[in-house]
């Protein structure tokens, strides 16, 4: 019996397709977007397309009894919707960091649906980008206004522990007012001081007034901002830097002559909208920002300069103070910062020769919240092994556990990259903290550059029964042997509570919240 084979020949059909659309043989449609004009033929659009297919055989619809259709897109779309015809005649697909979100667009408006799973993807994969590049907040917000909750949550989950980077591209200095005050005001943000968050507030602010023709409510937009400043973050040197520093003292002027806001302003807000003490410094900031004399006199800049380095010195000097008096609240909790001040890099050398099972041994300390002094001498001790290759447990002997008194315990191996953390502080135990782990690798589309491929967070407690937490699979294993690791790590812990808030004056585990409380338990690791 003759079996029969399939052959396929799909490059030649697309090629026919193509001929098609490029000569315009045939057209029975002609498709307007803005001042570009597409011929067309509704057999193909209503193949690919419900919504094409409804409104050119619909005769409910005007479109149906046209020869030419108007489509009305965004501006961003109109660019792009020749390669979205050419992608529903011929399949193959044009796509960029700048021209995902639109093409997106245009397959969720016509409902194409293999296409959507395509632009989706495109964006997961190539989340990493050059700064100048970077389009990852335009993506997420496209994703939550999609309602595609998991895209959204692997965006935002990048966009956090890369955040450094991100505050430094062109995306962030477009994005929203909502967008970036929603940004801000998450303390799961990894960045290498407060101070960047401040100076990243500035740079928009400029590029917000640069591009509205109206600063009418500049003015609303800097103050309300400037709420996500955590101003008792900052260190001594980081307040001293922004008191001398040329560069904001000019953006300050700037804003300040734009906005010909009448001296002195002083921001109204109620009791409620302080998250902390420290708020009142941001509020003397903003009216720094924003003095500027009624008249036109040429002694507004001096004006300006005098009030500015009196308002920053009266801040310096009340953050000290309120440095030495604050204790930990869970109101303000600090972010991932990158500083040496706050964190440390753990870097096992020729990771290709170290040995299978071997430990590498690092020490370090961290501050602890509310002292923010780097010669106050307030920080805890902690001691860090990493078992890069796997863990190796010998075999042992337990004593007077059977009845014959002895238990043998066999040698045993586990594939995983492990990391344990140990408190060297007993003085301060018990203590509950926040572990960050931050894992960098190679950048794929960046010769010489850098990001962060995951990270591990988890609220841990250390007492002087259990002084060891461990952190399994940090990185897979299967993985390891990919160029894109470095086997570098940074790791950042914040103190949560220290031993005279876990405990109340009867020497119980105070709890704060049942529900959260419980849950911190869970997080417990062995």
């Amino acid at each position: 019996m003759d079996t029969e084979v399939i052959i396929t020949n799909w490059g030649g059909l697309s090629c026919r397709l193509l001929n098609l659309l490029m000569t315009g043989d045939m057209f029975d449609v002609q498709l307007q977007v803005g001042s570009h004009l597409f011929d067309a033929h509704k057999l193909i659009l209503s193949a690919s397309s419900d919504v094409f297919k409804t409104m050119l055989t619909n005769h409910k619809w005007s479109e149906a009894h046209k020869q030419t259709i108007e489509l009305v897109e965004e501006p961003g779309c109109e660019s792009v919707f020749g390669r979205f015809i050419h992608y529903i005649y011929t399949g193959q697909l044009y796509l960029s960091h700048s021209t995902a979100c639109a093409m997106l667009t245009l397959a969720d408006k016509y409902n194409v649906k293999e296409l959507i799973p395509l632009c989706r993807n495109y964006m997961l994969e190539n989340l990493e980008a050059p700064i100048h590049l970077s389009c990852v907040l335009q993506w997420w917000r496209v994703a939550n206004l999609r309602n595609d909750v998991e895209t959204e949550l692997t965006i935002q989950k990048f966009i956090e522990i890369n955040f450094n980077r991100i505050i430094q591209s062109p995306d962030f200095l477009h994005a929203s007012v909502e967008t970036v005050e929603k940004l801000l005001s998450s303390s799961k943000l990894v960045v290498y001081n407060e101070l960047m968050i401040f100076y990243g507030v500035f740079h928009w602010i400029q590029t917000y007034m640069n591009n509205n023709s109206s600063v009418s409510n500049a003015k609303a937009v800097f103050s309300q901002l400037l709420k996500q400043v955590r101003w008792s973050l900052m260190t001594t040197d980081e307040i001293n830097w922004l008191k001398h520093n040329q560069n904001v003292q000019q953006i300050l002027r700037e804003l300040s002559f734009k906005c010909s806001i009448s001296y002195p302003y002083v921001m109204s807000v109620s009791s409620e909208e302080c998250v902390n003490s420290t708020y009142e410094e941001s509020k003397t900031f903003v009216s720094a920002v924003w003095t500027v004399g009624a008249s036109n006199s040429s002694d507004n800049d001096l004006l300006v300069a005098n009030s500015l380095d009196s308002v920053v010195t009266k801040t310096l000097n009340k953050l000290s103070l309120e440095r030495q008096r604050t204790q930990t609240t869970t109101q303000h909790l600090s972010r991932v910062y990158l500083s040496d001040f706050w964190a440390t890099e753990l870097t096992v050398q020729n990771f290709a020769s170290f040995p299978k099972y071997k430990i590498q041994t690092f020490f370090f300390s961290s501050p602890k919240m509310g002292s923010c002094s780097e010669d106050d001498g307030q920080s805890l001790e902690w001691e860090v092994e990493l078992h890069p290759k796997g863990v190796h447990f010998a075999p042992a002997i337990m004593i007077g556990v059977d009845s014959d008194g002895n238990k043998m315990i066999d040698e045993l191996f586990v594939d995983t990259v492990r990391l344990s953390v140990m408190s060297r502080s007993p003085q301060d135990l018990p203590l509950k903290v926040e572990v960050n782990i931050l894992v960098r690798a190679n950048s794929p589309s960046e010769v010489g550059g850098t990001y962060f491929e995951r990270a591990h967070s988890r609220t841990c407690f250390f007492e002087h029964e259990s002084q060891r937490q461990n952190f399994d699979d940090i990185i897979p294993l299967d993985k390891l042997s990919m160029p894109s690791y470095l086997m570098t790590l940074l790791i950042s812990i914040n103190l949560i509570k220290n031993s005279s808030q876990v405990y109340n004056y009867n020497g119980k585990q105070k709890v704060d919240n049942p529900i959260t409380e419980k849950k911190d338990q869970t997080d417990r690791c062995s």
